[in-house]
């Protein structure tokens, strides 16, 4: 059976334990290829971002906040170009966030990394040999 395609997903305050935070074939499989908003905040979804978060270029808003969400942000988020919000807050988010993300991203208005173990990448052009 094939979704006929949205735009939205939002999904509040699941109280049952949910599997990885986003299946990484979510654009392909799925129809989502139009999705504009994914909205999974307070939702104990665990695991990592899958890399295939790139795919969905339409992608406008994307909160997974207050989530169990590990590992480290795929460097493929700066190919979401029409992306304004990303809110990752109360997660558990580790490593260094790219210097050159927000480069690519020039429609992020709102940005929510706090309560995560994620840093600022260290440019590193001032060293030289």
């Amino acid at each position: 059976m094939r979704l006929e395609p949205f735009f939205i997903i939002s999904v509040f305050f699941c109280k049952y334990k949910t599997g990885p935070a986003l299946s990484p074939e979510l654009a392909s499989t799925y129809g989502c290829a139009n999705l504009k908003s994914i909205r999974l905040q307070r939702n104990k979804l665990e695991g990592p971002l899958p890399n295939g978060l790139g795919s969905l270029e339409k992608l406008e808003e994307l909160d997974l906040e207050s989530n169990n969400i590990g590992g480290e942000l795929p460097e493929n988020v700066s190919k979401l170009a029409k992306l304004q919000r990303l809110r990752v807050a109360h997660n558990s988010l580790v490593g260094a966030l790219p210097v050159h993300l927000l480069d690519h991203l020039a429609k992020l208005k709102d940005i929510r990394l706090y309560h995560n173990q994620v840093k600022e990448e260290e440019d590193g052009g001032g060293e030289g040999g």
